[in-house]
């Protein structure tokens, strides 16, 4: 199977299903955002306004372009209410396929004020020293196991380095020689691959804050300490890991095994679960023209005719490289890549 990048959403994916993430990221037929889902991205838009308003203020400049909506706003008038509600508006449009109702939006309120207020306001962004909202990442892999050569269906031949990709919430600055990445969680403390609660151990091995602190040691190579920090404003409050530089050859050799286990699967696993119809798009949801859902349909057409028939059948175009960006998108412009090191 054809893997050329990880974000830590495609990570969790296969640890959920394999066949899941053949479907998502492989053949590129993604699902749509669930409303919870939704519900949390425009909680992290409204903080990552706030976020701007704050990094704005530490620079002098009166205002901010936001990419991702398409405005330009001004810090003197942009309120936490209205960072709520522009967030709210914009996304509602978008994800237009759920039904938004008035309590959505005084829920998405709520849970900014729990962000901002949580630990008389410790992980309010308008209390911290910004260093950068969204920074977004894309990182190759500088070790001989990640170099890759896959053939495509079509026959393009395409080869690099695996690559871990995403954006990363939040950075912050402690000390002249600390640096902290925040992540706020509106859902529940959980690892929906297990269904298991994520106490401090589960986190220290999280394969998100594993990647991330890989990718701000190399984006901020001269700063001594990063906390990782990760605040579950309705389930526990803030987890900060303790992760240093001896961490990094452990989430090496983690994003290893992934990357050939994923490589080396010919039949990808079905698992079957509860969880297909309470939660996956692909599980509860039928194909068009079939009584099938669209996991059924497809795992039987990869059981029937190979899986490089099934790409060939239902892949999206260009999906390896289109489908590589990472998460939001106001950054975009100013995206960091980090070569690898010269041969």
């Amino acid at each position: 199977m054809i893997v050329t990048y990880f974000r830590s959403s495609s990570y969790g994916c296969h640890d959920m299903c394999n066949f899941l993430y053949t479907i998502e990221y492989v053949l590129g037929l993604r699902g749509p955002s669930g409303k919870k889902a939704v519900l949390g991205s425009i909680v992290h838009k409204g903080l990552e306004f706030l976020a701007n308003i704050k990094l704005c203020q530490q620079n002098g400049l009166t205002t901010f372009q936001d990419d991702e909506t398409n405005q330009e706003f001004d810090v003197g008038l942009l309120t936490p209410k209205q960072s709520i509600d522009i967030a709210f508006d914009f996304y509602s449009a978008k994800e237009s396929h759920h039904e938004w109702l008035h309590k959505d939006r005084k829920q998405c309120h709520t849970w900014l004020k729990m962000c901002m207020d949580l630990n008389d306001g410790m992980w309010n962004p308008l209390n911290r020293d910004v260093v950068k909202p969204e920074q977004y990442f894309d990182i190759p892999i500088d070790e001989p196991w990640a170099k890759y050569k896959f053939t495509t269906p079509e026959g393009q031949v395409i080869e690099g380095q695996l690559a871990i990709k995403g954006t990363v919430d939040l950075v912050t600055r402690v000390s002249d020689d600390t640096l902290e990445y925040l992540d706020w969680k509106t859902g529940q403390r959980l690892d929906w691959a297990t269904g298991a609660v994520k106490d401090y151990k589960k986190l220290r091995s999280d394969p998100q804050l594993r990647i991330y602190y890989y990718a701000l040691r190399k984006l901020y190579p001269d700063i001594a300490n990063l906390i990782m920090t990760i605040v579950f404003v309705r389930d526990g409050g803030a987890f900060a890991m303790p992760f240093g530089d001896e961490d990094i050859p452990r989430t090496l050799e983690m994003l290893r095994k992934k990357f050939e286990s994923i490589k080396d699967t010919v039949v990808p696993r079905k698992k079957v679960s509860w969880r297909c119809k309470a939660f996956c798009h692909q599980g509860r949801t039928k194909w068009p023209g079939s009584e099938k859902t669209r996991c059924d349909f497809l795992h039987d057409e990869l059981k029937k005719n190979g899986l490089t028939q099934l790409m060939l059948n239902y892949g999206t175009p260009n999906v390896f490289s289109s489908y590589g960006d990472g998460g939001g998108k106001s950054n975009r412009d100013e995206k960091v890549v980090v070569p690898t090191t010269p041969a």
